[in-house]
């Protein structure tokens, strides 16, 4: 946290030449979902031929790499499973895991927990550790982030969809591909697994290539980002003994 506290005073102490029109910390003031990061929103000033963009609005966030994890994390369960975590909607108990991340990654950091998670650190880990099982984390990320990597490197430019079939009990993942023309079967074959995965473990997905491209696109590193995510979830949970932090008084 001292690196990025040092960025931010370079940005206040010694401001840019567009105008600095707000900024949100959200690390001191995290939101309720757990996303911390610091935003600052600028004005464009130019000159010569810039000038025509004057006034324009630019905004610069800044994190550390933890904080980075949890939006490539959030990133990949909408992209893979259509949550949209990101914007507030999204089942209840993968907001709550995240909010809970959240508050995992302000402990490491000495910062401030999300609001509405707990502050007692065995209640906080009982909690995440039910969700994590409850969820099957762990799988389903590394399962997306292999998954993504496979589809990067597909090249013959014909398929469109992807069917993918998770069943953490085998560790097995299955993906079926489809030219954009075939997308009603896609789908028929997409409904049809998900019947078949009732009341199982398993999971079925739907996602396109531009869903995954655009994943990759905004986290270039989506897949190093993953694994740290997940390092930061399994390390809170196996350890005995958790870093103090005064932002936590019941530790």
């Amino acid at each position: 946290m001292k690196n990025l506290a040092e960025v931010l005073r370079i940005y206040v102490d010694r401001p840019l030449k567009h105008t600095l029109y707000k900024l949100d910390n959200y690390i001191d003031q995290p939101k309720e979902d757990g996303y911390r990061s610091i935003h600052m929103r600028y004005r464009f000033a130019g000159r010569a031929t810039a000038s025509p963009w004057n006034n324009l609005r630019i905004e610069v966030q800044v994190r550390t790499k933890l904080q980075h994890s949890w939006a490539t994390a959030v990133e990949t369960i909408d992209a893979f499973t259509g949550e949209n975590i990101k914007f507030g909607a999204g089942a209840d108990k993968w907001r709550r895991f995240f909010a809970l991340m959240g508050s995992v990654h302000a402990l490491y950091e000495r910062q401030h927990p999300v609001p509405g998670t707990p502050v007692v650190t065995s209640e906080l880990r009982d909690e995440l550790s039910d969700l994590s099982t409850e969820l099957n984390v762990p799988y389903m990320l590394r399962s997306y982030a292999r998954i993504g990597r496979q589809v990067q490197g597909y090249k013959n430019g014909k398929d469109y969809w992807y069917l993918l079939e998770l069943m953490p009990s085998t560790s097995e993942v299955k993906m079926t591909s489809y030219p954009n023309r075939m997308s009603d079967l896609a789908k028929n074959d997409y409904a049809d697994a998900e019947l078949r995965f009732r009341d199982t473990l398993n999971q079925a997905v739907l996602v396109s290539v531009d869903s995954i491209k655009d994943l990759q696109k905004a986290y270039p590193n989506f897949f190093g980002d993953t694994r740290l995510f997940l390092s930061s979830l399994e390390r809170f949970l196996s350890e005995k003994i958790t870093p103090r932090n005064k932002m936590f008084p019941n530790i």
